[in-house]
C-alpha cells in the first residue's frame, strides 16, 4: 500500500513581500536601526506563515522584544571582549599579533555558539498543527565541534569539510525535536563526495598549488618576506613603512589573485551540484520517529535561483551605478563657479547627495536580496519537501513544555552582532 504524503507547498507573491522589504528597511534607516527587529519578525512571520506543511501552515511566534534583549546582551558580552583586546594590543610585546590572533579566534567561536542558539530561538518559536519544535544540545559544544572540525578541514585542504558539514548536521539534527519525537540522523559520505569530488579536488588543488607558491617567494627572499622579523618584533616600536615594503608584496597579491579566480571558476561550475546534493541527502537523512522527510532538490532549481538573483542583481548595479555617474558627473563638471564648491554649504549639501544616494542602493539591494534570494531558495526548498507517512504525524504529541524567555534571544544577538545570522 502506498504511503500518504505530505508535500511542503511556499506560496507568496513576491510584489507583497517586495513591498514589506521596502517598508521595513525604510522604518529601519529612518528610526536609525530600532526598527530592525520588528522588521526581521515581520519577515519571519510571513515566510511561516506561506509555508504549509500538508493543510496547515508554519506559525512563527517569535516577538521583537526577543530579539532587543538578545542584541544588548551581545553587545553587554562583546564590548568588554573588544576593549579587553585592545588593551592587549597596547600593553603586550607583539600584543597586535596576539590581539589579532585571539580576536579572529574568538570571534568565530561566539559564531558559532550564536549559530546554535539563534536555531534554538527560531525553533522553539516555530509551530505547526499546535506542536512545538525545541532543539537540545550546547552551544558550547556545538562550537567547540565546528572549530576543530575548521582546523581540521583548512589542514586536509579541503578535503574533509563533507566529514565537517555531516558532524554538526549530525549535532543539530539529533537534538531537535518537534512535539514529543526527536529527530534521528543517518547520512553517509557517499552521496557528498560523489556529488562534489570535482570541487573538492579542484580546491585541494589551488590551496597546494597556494602554498607551493608561497614556499617560493620564502626560499627566494627570505630576508626580504620579513616575516620572522614581523613575529619576533616588538610592532609597537617598527615602523610601518620599512616592514611593508620587506614584503614582496606583489608577486604574493599575483599568487592571491590567480588562487581567487580560480577559486571562483570552480565553485560557478562544481560548487552547485555538492550544495544541492548535500540539501537533498541532509534532509532524506532526517526523520522524526518513523515519520521521513524526503527531498528532490537539485542542482538546476539551486542555479536557477542564483542566476536569476544575479542577473537582476547586475541590471539593478548598471543602472543604479550609471545613475550615479551622471549625476555627479554634471554637478562637479557644471557651470557652477569653482569658487562655490569651497563653501561650507555646497560640501555640506554634496554629502548629504551623497549620503542619500548611498542608502537607496543599500536599501535597494537588501530587498533585492530578500526577494530574490533568501526567499527563492526558502521557496525551491520548501517546494522540495514532503514528509511521510501522514498518519505517523497523527501520533506525535505535546513535548514537554519550554519556558519561552525574553533572553533566549540571545543567541540571534551574537550571530547578528557578528553577521552570522540567518532567515
Amino acid at each position: 500500500m502506498e504511503l500518504e504524503t505530505a508535500r511542503v507547498v511556499v506560496e507568496a507573491s513576491t510584489r507583497e513581500l517586495a513591498g514589506l522589504a521596502l517598508q521595513g528597511m525604510l522604518l529601519t534607516a529612518l528610526t536609525l536601526g530600532i526598527y530592525r527587529f520588528w522588521y526581521v519578525t515581520r519577515v519571519r512571520r510571513y515566510f511561516w506563515s506561506h509555508t504549509r506543511v500538508g493543510n496547515y501552515p508554519l506559525e512563527f511566534t517569535g516577538r521583537p522584544v526577543d530579539l532587543i534583549v538578545g542584541f544588548f546582551m551581545a553587545v553587554a558580552i562583546l564590548l568588554p571582549l573588544y576593549l579587553g583586546l585592545f588593551v592587549v594590543s597596547l600593553g603586550l610585546q607583539n600584543g597586535v599579533l596576539a590581539a589579532n590572533l585571539g580576536a579572529v579566534f574568538v570571534l568565530w567561536f561566539l559564531s558559532q555558539f550564536g549559530l546554535y542558539r539563534a536555531r534554538n530561538y527560531r525553533l522553539t518559536r516555530t509551530l505547526w498543527r499546535g506542536l512545538r519544535f525545541r532543539q537540545g544540545g550546547s552551544g558550547i559544544v556545538y562550537a567547540l565541534l565546528s572549530t576543530i572540525w575548521l582546523v581540521i578541514g583548512l589542514a586536509s585542504l579541503g578535503l574533509l569539510w563533507p566529514v565537517r558539514r555531516k558532524s554538526l548536521q549530525a549535532y543539530k539534527a539529533r537534538h531537535t525535536c518537534f512535539g514529543n519525537q526527536k529527530a534521528s540522523f543517518d547520512a553517509s559520505l557517499t552521496p557528498l563526495y560523489r556529488a562534489g569530488w570535482p570541487f573538492f579536488l579542484g580546491v585541494a588543488v589551488i590551496s597546494a598549488w597556494t602554498v607551493w607558491q608561497f614556499a617560493n617567494i620564502w626560499q627566494a627572499s627570505p630576508a626580504e618576506f620579513g616575516v620572522l622579523d614581523v613575529l619576533g618584533s616588538d610592532l609597537r616600536n617598527m615602523r610601518f613603512e620599512e616592514t611593508f615594503m620587506a614584503i614582496p608584496i606583489a608577486d604574493i597579491l599575483w599568487v592571491l589573485s590567480i588562487a581567487g579566480f580560480a577559486f571562483l571558476v570552480v565553485l560557478a561550475l562544481a560548487g552547485p551540484s555538492y550544495l544541492a546534493a548535500e540539501t537533498r541527502h541532509f534532509a532524506n537523512a532526517t526523520s522524526f520517529g518513523t515519520v521521513r522527510i524526503n527531498s528532490t532538490f537539485t542542482r538546476s532549481s539551486l542555479v536557477a535561483v542564483w542566476g536569476r538573483f544575479l542577473a537582476i542583481l547586475a541590471a539593478f548595479s548598471a543602472v543604479y551605478l550609471g545613475l550615479g555617474v551622471v549625476f555627479f558627473g554634471a554637478f562637479l563638471y557644471s557651470d557652477m563657479p569653482v569658487g562655490i564648491l569651497d563653501s561650507a554649504t555646497t560640501r555640506f549639501w554634496f554629502f548629504v547627495a551623497l549620503f542619500l544616494y548611498y542608502c537607496v542602493g543599500f536599501i535597494a539591494y537588501a530587498v533585492i536580496h530578500l526577494v530574490h534570494l533568501r526567499f527563492q531558495l526558502w521557496r525551491a526548498i520548501g517546494n522540495s519537501l514532503s514528509f511521510s507517512p501522514t498518519d505517523a504525524i497523527s501520533d506525535i504529541a505535546v513535548g514537554s513544555t519550554d519556558e519561552l524567555r525574553r533572553r533566549d534571544g540571545f543567541g540571534e544577538g551574537i550571530a547578528d552582532a557578528l553577521d552570522a545570522g540567518g532567515v
